[in-house]
């Protein structure tokens, strides 16, 4: 964990990483039913660096949303069948919500 922290952290200053700028939207649905209950919207633009050495993709990213700001890092690695992907990411709106997601994939 402390390696991806660090190379999170040296990912703007790689001369190969690449820079893009990328819009979020989200829409919470708050009830599920035959006439669907949905929040208030959030929008997020967030700019970002993007890097890939030894085969792992990784990424830090932040910007302004909807009443506050947002950041995210993470990673993507492949390896045949297999890709396993991570985040941290972070909001504040007045009020502070951080995830931490994995996603392990099996392709067949």
């Amino acid at each position: 964990m402390n390696k991806l922290i660090l190379a999170s952290l040296l990912l703007p200053l790689t001369a190969s990483a690449g820079t893009y700028i990328e819009y979020k939207n989200e829409l919470p649905i708050l009830n599920l039913s035959l006439m669907p209950t949905v929040g208030e919207q959030t929008h997020h633009i967030r700019i970002g660096e993007e890097v890939t050495l030894s085969g792992i993709t990784m990424y830090i990213e932040a910007g302004g949303m909807t009443n506050g700001y947002s950041y995210e890092t993470g990673y993507k690695y492949k390896k045949g069948n297999w890709t396993i992907k991570g985040k941290y990411e972070g909001k504040d709106s007045g009020f502070n919500k951080s995830k931490l997601q994995t996603e392990i994939r099996y392709n067949f």
